[in-house]
């Protein structure tokens, strides 16, 4: 563990960040799965270049307190997630593409974490709230959410 959240620990970068946490309701109805929660995807601020969903979304205690499902995602940053080449067929965007398949992994698999795939809302913050609102812009991702939050992009 880190003793400052903003300190990045070299031994741990990695491409491999393609992951998603889930943050359920420590409630008893959904111990019972007779609930349907709504579901918010956090995207994670850091100025397209650092951050994680990892070490700064414990939504646990959100998650129980707001009766609501979390899903906290990575994305590529930086040049792997948002370099344009210029060369057709090559856009660049892929932290964007990254948003999006996570998006299409929560209506795909929510249910089974007793989330509601038809009550799904987009939140951000800063560099993420920036990168929710270019998604909403995306024909690609226009049936896989419902609801946005921007703070502070």
């Amino acid at each position: 563990m880190n003793s400052a959240p903003h300190y990045l620990d070299s031994d741990s970068i990695s491409e491999y960040c393609l992951n998603l946490n889930v943050f359920v309701p420590n409630t008893t109805e959904f111990r019972n799965e007779s609930a349907s929660y709504p579901v918010m995807v956090w995207v994670q601020g850091g100025a397209f270049i650092m951050g994680t969903s990892a070490r700064q979304s414990d939504a646990s205690l959100l998650a129980t307190e707001g009766e609501i499902v979390v899903v906290s995602i990575n994305y590529r940053l930086g040049a792997l997630g948002f370099l344009s080449t210029g060369e057709d067929g090559l856009n660049g965007n892929f932290g964007m593409l990254d948003v999006i398949e996570a998006l299409r992994w929560v209506q795909n698999n929510i249910e089974s974490f007793g989330g509601n795939p038809y009550n799904v809302t987009i939140a951000g913050w800063s560099a993420g709230a920036r990168l929710v609102s270019m998604v909403t812009l995306s024909n690609q991702a226009a049936d896989l959410y419902h609801q946005v939050i921007l703070m502070s992009g």
